[in-house]
């Protein structure tokens, strides 16, 4: 069989496993909303008149209910999946007919016990594929045999315990136990004897530690001491005297955790000169600032700042920080700032700057760390302008909101008292969103009555008459306005807006109803006589 006819065949094995076996009452239709002409062809009625049998069923159509997208039993089964733990879907589910498997992706080093991938994902039994309409992502592998899959898993995370003192934290907390014949962590059953037999993952009970209370003292290193205590690069995690991490076990441990040498947390630590504080570049940049505030506020782990200083930890506490960044580089998602921050510390310096942090605010976000860029958007975005007298100008006049949305519920409140009609309390919106001084039917110019060129006119400051609008010009006053209306047969009033050096003329076929307008002497209309 050709390579095509192949690729057919598991085509179609594949649509009857998922329209026969998950959702039998589908039926795949290419596409078209009406019923196939083969399914009513196989639909059979009786034809009382004639007594017999025929293959006409009236008003099949609305028999059948076309889909829209997924069909909804089979996207509650791949939710389901998907939202399942791996322990709680071996508990669950019949192992001679599964519908969840396990899609798996080891982390990117085996220092780190972050997988890229690991998630639940709906089969139809056996070793056949998720569905047709499931992205699956590259690189991973399908386990059809959970167990399996949790062995890959476990083993996985705890190899990545490099350093008996982290033994009792997160991830590794009752789950690993590190190995003193190997030197790394191994799964553990609650006894704390090894979970697996084989010779990679096996160590005798005696040779576990579940704690680090029971961790071995370090040894003392005279070689160290003859060299004035600098680690080699194959000991380069060794504390220092004075139980901290060298700068170059911080940067070893980044890239362990599965970061870049490209990311700016890396960058920075390496650029630094200053011995007492490896953190010296980071200060003011604002990836580092917006992943600690965002993620803080999320209450997810951040970088450890003394860690990051003065190398204070240990190895574990270096490999556990750089993960949860790692991890948040690959998980948060880049329409966050909280994400897009991660992978500039952690991937690819300068992603930060392209991102739009306003795009980012919610409601709930706190007013501390907010751009004032973002203030000021928000508040021309609703009509207001850099003259205006509430219009933000630094973030200390901020301080009495603690969240954006109280923010945004003081403009709505601005912006709506601009329509009242109360005309003091309209008056006072415009000047404090606007800077202008609004006007009213008691302090317009009068109208001016004269000749100009060929024709009468009647001239109005502060008024505006709407509508009928035939042309519209620039000139940069109302005269020169005026006269191209009534050079115009066709034009019978005007309005002249002055708006910098080019003004806006709106020649009109009529004169509509004058009003007063904000604008105050900005704003000029007339009519022929």
């Amino acid at each position: 069989m050709s390579g095509y006819g192949q690729r057919l065949s598991q085509f179609r094995q594949n649509q009857s496993d998922l329209y026969n076996e998950i959702a039998p009452n589908m039926i795949p239709s290419q596409g078209v909303a009406s019923v196939p002409q083969d399914i009513k062809a196989a639909v059979s009625s009786y034809d009382p008149y004639n007594k017999r049998v025929v293959n006409q069923f009236p008003n099949i159509d609305k028999y059948f209910v076309p889909t829209q997208g997924v069909n909804p039993e089979i996207k509650a089964k791949m939710e389901k999946c998907a939202n399942s733990t791996l322990d709680h879907l071996i508990e669950t589910q019949d192992p001679r007919a599964p519908t969840c498997a396990w899609l798996y992706r080891s982390p990117p080093t085996e220092y780190s016990p972050f997988p890229r991938y690991s998630k639940g994902v709906l089969v139809t039994g056996g070793s056949v594929p998720p569905p047709p309409m499931f992205n699956r992502p590259p690189g991973t592998t399908l386990y059809t045999d959970l167990h399996a899959a949790k062995k890959v898993v476990e083993t996985e995370t705890c190899r990545a315990l490099r350093s008996c003192d982290g033994v009792d934290r997160e991830p590794y907390a009752g789950r690993c136990g590190f190995s003193l014949w190997k030197g790394y962590g191994i799964p553990v059953n609650s006894d704390g004897t090894a979970k697996y037999n084989d010779d990679r993952f096996f160590t005798p009970a005696a040779h576990i530690v579940r704690t680090a209370a029971k961790c071995p003292a370090p040894e003392d290193d005279d070689e160290d001491a003859a060299t004035g205590g600098m680690a080699d690069s194959a000991n380069v995690c060794k504390q220092l005297p004075n139980k901290s991490l060298s700068r170059d076990c911080l940067l070893q441990q980044i890239r362990n955790a599965g970061c870049d040498n490209k990311g700016s947390l890396y960058q920075s630590l390496a650029a630094s000169q200053n011995p007492s504080n490896y953190a010296s570049k980071l200060q003011g940049m604002k990836a580092y600032s917006t992943y600690q505030t965002r993620m803080m506020s999320a209450n997810m782990p951040i970088l450890s700042e003394s860690l990051l200083r003065s190398g204070a930890g240990t190895q574990a506490d270096a490999m556990n920080t750089f993960s949860h960044l790692y991890e948040a580089a690959l998980n948060q998602s880049d329409k966050t700032a909280a994400g897009v921050a991660a992978r500039d510390l952690c991937l690819n310096a300068g992603e930060i700057d392209q991102f739009d942090f306003c795009s980012d605010l919610v409601d709930s976000t706190p007013m501390v760390g907010v751009e004032l860029d973002c203030l000021q958007k928000e508040f021309r975005r609703r009509g207001g302008t850099p003259a205006g007298e509430l219009y933000p100008r630094n973030n200390a006049s901020m301080t009495m909101f603690v969240k954006w949305g109280d923010y945004r519920k003081f403009l709505d409140k601005l912006f709506a008292d601009m329509d009242s009609s109360d005309m003091q309390v309209r008056a006072v919106a415009f000047k404090r969103a606007m800077g202008v001084q609004l006007v009213n039917e008691n302090n317009i110019i009068p109208a001016v009555r004269g000749k100009f060129g060929n024709c009468s006119m009647t001239t109005e400051v502060g008024l505006d008459r709407s509508g009928n609008d035939i042309q519209l010009l620039r000139f940069p006053d109302y005269e020169s306005c005026q006269k191209a209306c009534c050079d115009n047969p066709s034009c019978n009033a005007f309005t002249h807006v002055k708006d910098g050096s080019s003004g806006l003329c709106f020649l009109k076929r009529g004169a509509t109803k004058a009003t007063p307008h904000w604008l105050g002497q900005a704003i000029t209309s007339g009519y022929k006589q």
